[in-house]
């Protein structure tokens, strides 16, 4: 092999390198442990501040155990449930919460020990294994509009199928003053047949504006069974709480994906239609505003019970702007062996 051939094969070959390099993605979010507590501020978003994610919440003593719907949601002895328990709007109004996402499995809280993972802006609790199952809670905290994506997966390693019930409450810092303004199903009774509630604290509003988002479009294999606007206890009880029933096979993963916004959503406005305008955006998957189905495949997408996605469509790949810039260069390199191929035999 001459001197030029093994330049051009060695060219080739790095070239290859950074080719694949920049197709699978030239840098990744790398992930790191965060104790908790920790707050999640979103400076793109004003004030927009996700307080105290903690594993501090759930009354291990209350009448019902393990249920988000009755006893203290953050009693003196708490029962290591992990949940938000506040946020702030870019509107800069606060007490949004007074317990975001408490949930349970069967009768057991879903617990985090003291850190998790962050990664970016995806926050991810330490599995916990509940009746079987491997359970992980996430939270995707989104950069584009004031929500936060809540994605609980339930994954069963055994070799049988699993059924259980999953409460999922959360309580509303407007306490007493809480009133549902609208609901998906078109009144202000919130039932389970409503795809998403939409609360404030009566204007003039001292506290955000929540919208509540429980499940999506079409027929969802799975939707709430039973909700209730009475949660666990903090200031006063009113809230948000739903419980589904959910079958997991053995061997496979499934998941709840449930969201909650504040004010206008999309805009740092603060009024009940722009909240309702807001909400209905999750009517349909094609509308679902921003980056909130940000880091999901489409496997966790079909793998999420209470909403409804397709098969994936046929994509043609596509590169980086790096992996172009080094196709061009492989292509020019090809090139130049050609020519001297044509050269040497003429």
């Amino acid at each position: 092999m001459t001197m030029i051939s093994k330049f051009i094969s060695k060219s080739i070959t790095l070239t290859l390198i950074v080719v694949f390099s920049a197709a699978l993605g030239s840098t990744s979010a790398m992930a790191a442990p965060i104790g908790l507590p920790f707050d999640f501020p979103v400076p793109a978003l004003g004030s927009l501040i996700w307080d105290d994610i903690d594993n501090t919440y759930g009354d291990p003593v209350n009448p019902v155990p393990g249920s988000p719907f009755t006893g203290d949601c953050e009693p003196s002895t708490d029962a290591g449930a992990i949940a938000i328990n506040d946020a702030r709007s870019s509107a800069d109004n606060g007490d949004a919460y007074d317990t975001a996402w408490l949930t349970s499995v069967g009768d057991m809280y879903v617990t985090s020990p003291a850190q998790g993972d962050l990664t970016g802006n995806l926050f991810t609790a330490v599995p916990v294994n509940i009746s079987g199952l491997d359970v992980t809670y996430t939270l995707f905290f989104s950069e584009d509009v004031q929500c936060n994506r809540y994605v609980l997966f339930l994954d069963n390693n055994t070799g049988a199928g699993i059924n259980e019930q999953v409460s999922i409450a959360t309580n509303f810092g407007s306490d007493g003053s809480t009133i549902f303004e609208a609901t998906s199903s078109g009144d202000t009774m919130f039932t389970t047949t409503d795809r998403w509630a939409v609360t404030s604290d009566t204007f003039p509003f001292s506290d955000p504006i929540n919208t509540t988002v429980f499940f999506g479009p079409g027929v969802p294999e799975t939707t709430p069974n039973f909700a209730t606007d009475i949660v666990c206890d903090d200031a006063s009880d009113e809230g948000v709480g739903v419980r589904y029933n959910v079958f997991v096979p053995a061997g496979e993963s499934r998941c709840l994906m449930l969201f909650a916004c504040l004010d206008n959503i999309t805009d740092s406005g603060e009024t009940v239609n722009g909240a309702i305008a807001g909400a209905e955006l999750f009517n349909s998957n094609d509308t679902i505003p921003g980056d909130l189905l940000s880091g999901l495949s489409q496997q966790d997408l079909e793998q999420c019970v209470n909403w409804q996605f397709g098969a994936p469509s046929s994509t043609v790949p596509t590169l980086s702007e790096w992996g172009l810039i080094a196709m061009a260069g492989l292509l020019g390199i090809v090139g130049f062996m050609v020519i001297r191929r044509r050269q040497a035999t003429a």
